[in-house]
């Protein structure tokens, strides 16, 4: 009796292309998310970016209301427990759409962060004479979100990254 046994192995190298061009750039491109150097506050006229900087960590004059901090945390515990953005990397890299559509889902997750912060955070009350005016001029005078322009103005973008992991 004789057996005659054979197989034959072909690779699409076209594909497999692809796949590492895909897996390249999640290497090379990021999210990020909050407030930009250059956009300004209409309300105050100031630069947005460093507005929530100073707003988050507080100065001599203002008390610090840690939203980015705890947008940060919350975050951070998002993707530690959905699994969800495995599934969305691992379509992405069988061929399912573009890098920045990827990316910019996960922005949105940091985006809605940041205003869950600013609506649930204890922050310290404005002083008096701050809260006086704000309810003045916006009928409100809770820190953060009286002219609601900081809940609004926050964005994603993505960027290509400085740092390549190989």
């Amino acid at each position: 009796m004789t057996f005659k046994i054979s197989s034959t192995a072909t690779i699409d190298t076209k594909e497999m292309t692809k796949f590492l061009n895909r897996l390249r750039d999640l290497n090379t491109h990021e999210v990020q998310y909050g407030y930009f150097e250059g956009d300004i506050h209409q309300d105050s006229g100031l630069d947005i970016a460093w507005l929530a900087a100073t707003l988050n960590y507080g100065n001599k004059n203002i008390p610090a209301r840690p939203f980015m901090d705890l947008a940060g945390d919350m975050v951070d515990r998002h993707f530690q427990i959905s699994k969800k953005h495995g599934v969305e990397i691992w379509q992405y890299l069988c061929g399912v759409g573009t890098i920045k559509t990827l990316l910019k889902q996960f922005g949105r997750v940091g985006e809605t962060y940041v205003q869950a912060s600013i609506d649930t955070g204890e922050w310290v009350d404005n002083v008096e004479w701050w809260k006086q005016i704000k309810f003045e001029k916006y009928q409100q005078s809770a820190p953060l979100v009286a002219s609601q322009e900081l809940y609004e103005s926050v964005k994603s973008k993505v960027v290509k990254s400085n740092v390549i992991l190989l």
